[in-house]
Order: C-alpha cells, then sequence, then structure tokens
C-alpha cells in the first residue's frame, strides 16, 4: 500500500483531523525536480480494486498559515464522469483517484438494507471504521475524502490500506465544498444514505481561522444536503458534535437541552450545520439524524488529541501539556460504540432527530492521565499550562434517547479502550518511531 504526504498545496475538505496549527508537527515532503525544471513529478500505481493512485508534487510547501489561506478559494476545474473513470486534477494535495464504473454504478447490497451509502471523511478516524464495518456487513461504500495535510496524510492513506482490497468500496478524492463536483459525485453514484463525518473539528484551531470553518463545516454541508434533496437520497447521517452544549452547567446534556450559546466558532458551525438540517429535512422531505458525539478515542485516533498525544510523547520519554488544574472532565467514547451508534442511525426513519452518541461516564483529566500510566507502565512528565479559551468545562451525554430508539449500549469503558488504543499504537510503529 503507497503512502502519500500531501502537503504541497492541499485544499480541504475531509476534517475528521484538526491539529492545532501552533502544535503542528505534520512531516513534509522535500519537492523532486522533473527534467523539465518546474518541480513537478508525478507516479501511479494500481492499488487493485481497479483503483488507481496517482500522485502529484509541487514547489516547495507553504508555511501552514499560508497553506490555511489558500484553502478558502476553490480552483474551477472540469467534471469528468465518476461513473467513468475519473480523470481530473483532485481539489486536495495534487491527488488524484480513478475508479472504474463498475465501483460506482451500483444499487443493491448493503446489510443496513440500502443500495450504496456515500460516507464523506472516509479516511479519518472515525470514517474508516465505519466503512469497514459497513463494507464487513456486505453494503456498497463510496467514500469521499481529500487527505488534507492538517495532519499526516499518510497516517489516512494507512486507514484505507484494508478497504481498498475490498471490491465493495469505492475511493472519490474531492472537496466537499465543490457544489458541482459533489452534485455529480452523489448524481452519478446514486446513494440512498449519506453519512457527512467530513468537517474541520478541533476548538482551538477554530478560534485562529474561524472562516475556514465556516467555509467547510457550514459550505461543505450546504454542498451535500443540496446534492441529497435534488437526487432523491432516502437519509441523510450528520456527525455534530459534544460542544455545541457549550458549558451548560445542567448534566448531563440532553437532546432537548438549549444549546444556543456556543463557546468556539467550530460549535457554531456544528450547530448551524444541524440547523441547516433541519431546514433541508422540513423544506423537501428529507430524512436527517443529527449525532453528537462525544470524544471519542480508540485506535487511529488524531495525532492531536489528549489520548494519542499523550501516548506518543510519554512513550519518547516527552512533557504532556495539561490545559488547566485536571479537573475538566469529558464523557469519552469508544470508537467502535459510535460505529455502531451511527449504524443504528442509519436505518432510522426519522424525518428529523438527534442524539448523543456518548460513553455516559466522564471522567476528569487528571483521571484520564492516571489512567495512561497505568495502562501503558510509563510515567507522565506534565507541564501545566492554562486553561485555553473554547475549551467546555465538561461533557456528559444523557443517552437515554439513543438507548431507547437506537438500542446504543456502550459497551467499551475508558481504561480497556486505552489499552486497545495502547495496543494499537504500539503495533503501528515502525522502526525509529
Amino acid at each position: 500500500m503507497p503512502t502519500a504526504a500531501c502537503g504541497f498545496d492541499s485544499r480541504l475538505s475531509h476534517f475528521d483531523n484538526g491539529a492545532n496549527p501552533r502544535d503542528n508537527t505534520s512531516a513534509m515532503p522535500a519537492p523532486t525536480n522533473t527534467a523539465d525544471g518546474d518541480n513537478r513529478f508525478h507516479t501511479s500505481r494500481l492499488l487493485g480494486n481497479g483503483v488507481i493512485l496517482t500522485k502529484w508534487g509541487g514547489a516547495p510547501p507553504l508555511s501552514l498559515a499560508a497553506r490555511m489561506a489558500r484553502r478558502f478559494t476553490l480552483p474551477r476545474v472540469s467534471l469528468a464522469p465518476v461513473g467513468a473513470a475519473l480523470q481530473r486534477p483532485a481539489l486536495s494535495g495534487g491527488l488524484r483517484i480513478t475508479s472504474r464504473p463498475s465501483n460506482v454504478r451500483v444499487s443493491t447490497g448493503g446489510s443496513p438494507g440500502h443500495g450504496v451509502i456515500l460516507v464523506t471523511g472516509a479516511a479519518g478516524f472515525i470514517g474508516s471504521h465505519l466503512s469497514e464495518r459497513l463494507v464487513a456487513g456486505g453494503s456498497r461504500v463510496v467514500g469521499v475524502d481529500n487527505f488534507c495535510d492538517f495532519y499526516d496524510p499518510t497516517l489516512k492513506r494507512r486507514n484505507l490500506q484494508s478497504l481498498l482490497q475490498s471490491p465493495r468500496f469505492t475511493l472519490i478524492e474531492a472537496d466537499i465544498r465543490d457544489g458541482d463536483r459533489m452534485d455529480q459525485v452523489v448524481r452519478e453514484a446514486r446513494p440512498s444514505v449519506i453519512v457527512h463525518l467530513a468537517a474541520m473539528v478541533g476548538v482551538r484551531p477554530s478560534l485562529e481561522v474561524p472562516s475556514l470553518y465556516a467555509s467547510v463545516n457550514v459550505g461543505g454541508t450546504v454542498s451535500l444536503l443540496q446534492a441529497a434533496a435534488r437526487h432523491g437520497v432516502r437519509r441523510f447521517v450528520l456527525a455534530s458534535s459534544s460542544s455545541v452544549y457549550g458549558n451548560s452547567r445542567k448534566v448531563p446534556f440532553s437532546e432537548e437541552d438549549p444549546v444556543d450559546h456556543p463557546i468556539s466558532p467550530y460549535a457554531a458551525t456544528k450547530r448551524a450545520s444541524e440547523l441547516l438540517g433541519h431546514a433541508f429535512a422540513h423544506v423537501h422531505g428529507l430524512s436527517v439524524i443529527c449525532l453528537r458525539y462525544f470524544t471519542v478515542f480508540g485506535p487511529r485516533q488524531r495525532p492531536d488529541l489528549a489520548i494519542a498525544k499523550f501516548m506518543a510523547r510519554m512513550a519518547r520519554g516527552q512533557e504532556i501539556p495539561v490545559f488547566g488544574d485536571g479537573s475538566s472532565s469529558r464523557d469519552y467514547t469508544y470508537v467502535d460504540d459510535i460505529v455502531s451508534g451511527t449504524m443504528a442511525a442509519i436505518q432510522r426513519p426519522d424525518p428529523f432527530r438527534i442524539y448523543n452518541l456518548g460513553g455516559s461516564s466522564p471522567v476528569t483529566l487528571s483521571t484520564l492521565v492516571e489512567t495512561i500510566e497505568r495502562v501503558t507502565g510509563l510515567r507522565a512528565r506534565i507541564r501545566r499550562l492554562p486553561a485555553q479559551p473554547g475549551d467546555v468545562e465538561r461533557t456528559c451525554a444523557d443517552i437515554a434517547r439513543a438507548r431507547e430508539e437506537l438500542q446504543y449500549r456502550p459497551t467499551v469503558g475508558l481504561e480497556e479502550g486505552i489499552a486497545r488504543q495502547w495496543e494499537w499504537f504500539r503495533s503501528s510503529q515502525g522502526p525509529g518511531e
């Protein structure tokens, strides 16, 4: 399985990620000069399943701030058929993926009782786990991703290793903000369900580039909702966030609680996406299910998130940054439980419904660090930092609705989940890593 780092001028649309720009350590590739002297190169390789990966390189990478600024506008590109081979420059990182028609034009299959299921953000942490579960159950999955370099795109390539071997999985690289492109993908893939996971995530970075968050999370969601309504998609499952509850004093957080006081641009964009879903459900009769995920962890977790970051730094003997006094708490939820809840939501017939998907057992940051120490056998060297603007003090999910209507039952507790993530972390580290 080839890997690629997309740091050349990537343009965002898959965002099951969101490292803090002030703490971005993704490795950036050096340019390769070709005979024509323009610092361009490309290589193509058949991955199996009729998918051809073409890697394009370009000028030396820009600073993160410059790259982020350039992502605000999309290039105009010609639209090639999805059902025929995709032969067009990609919007992200100079990568393009070509898929054979048979992998896109399908109308049957799928254990959830549906035809094609389109998953945005399919190469990300949650998206890759969900896609694997769907494919394993017999579903046809069309994954949309653009492999942005907010964290190392090589990690996302690894997430897709097993999926790309399946004839039931097709990968399309595109930016969700490109409305024409999303319309084309939905029109030709003909999904019965869209599971929209792609987003810019992370509270702290959203404070620095709120326009980017609005562009991706709101604009990208509108592109997909429009395509869904236009082409008769039956159900639209939208990944939202516990961040919409802000610093609510009422715990646990219920879906009926008011959520009109977000404390970060990220939270505001997620609430805006929920409201847009409601509007499309009302106007177009589209079934929209919003899932408020609570602090998901497990294998493949984004490297900027606390558990993954703490494990990596502790394994290297480095300090771990702890914001605040350690009393903040989170309702950590294992990724397999999140996938189970999402699978159940795919089958819900509601015109519009919101569900909390959490572990329902919040723990403090101090307890989290102690649990990681106990599981790994490593001692944490803590560097205390001030509490960060935009970070909520606590999250705690009331999952009564999901338990009753989705038969959602989280089964993996914090310590067991951390043990699984630690085992995965150790097995995934190559020599010298």
